[in-house]
């Protein structure tokens, strides 16, 4: 009964585990008549062992991370470029197996007026490289647009966009991604939607 019990439970654990990685839509108001939606994915709790001071630092800056992605604040952003410094300066393990960088925020809504050349429907493929200190590395075009919607991506990529690096053997390391950029015209305004 009891190794029965302990089942269940290593069960639901792992359930609870798996649900709390999956994407939550996200809805929030831009401007007076708008409402952006998109999805976002937390940062897990600890999995792996962690000495105290680094289960509490990694608590609060997944907690700093997750706000960032929810919500954009300033504020977040602060603590959580504060919170990944002191991570490095205190040669923190990250108590998480292997996984990919994630998007905290992405490059931003993209639009560009009729007159400043032809529309384009399709897919923009870029490649950006992710650093292990979170910053946007080499941003490069895999597919093109046309080169005015590729050169306001790349900008907006290098200027907007804010990443957890990679994590490997508990560390945060480089990675290069390949992020796809959909775009369709509407009137005058080319919208783009983030594809990773």
């Amino acid at each position: 009964m009891v190794r029965l019990f302990g089942l269940v439970l290593s069960i639901f654990v792992l359930a609870a585990v798996v649900f709390a990685q999956e994407p939550k839509t996200i809805k929030r108001n831009v401007g007076s008549n708008g409402v952006e939606v998109f999805t976002f994915t937390e940062i897990p709790n600890a999995t792996e062992p962690c000495s105290p001071a680094e289960c509490e630092w990694w608590n609060q800056l997944r907690l700093a991370a997750n706000d960032v992605g929810k919500s954009g604040g300033r504020k977040s952003l602060e603590r959580y470029v504060n919170l990944f410094a002191e991570g490095l300066k205190m040669s923190y393990r990250v108590p998480l197996k292997g996984r990919p960088a994630q998007s905290l925020v992405d490059s931003g809504p993209i639009t560009k007026n009729a007159n400043e050349g032809p529309r384009r429907n399709g897919t923009l493929e870029v490649s950006v490289e992710v650093l292990s200190d979170g910053s946007v590395g080499e941003v490069k075009v895999l597919k093109s647009l046309g080169t005015e919607i590729d050169r306001h991506v790349v900008a907006a990529i290098q200027s907007k966009a804010i990443y957890l690096p990679a994590i490997r053997d508990h560390a945060f390391v480089s990675e290069t991604r390949t992020v796809k950029f959909s775009f369709w015209s509407q009137g005058g305004i080319d919208e783009k939607k983030p594809t990773n």
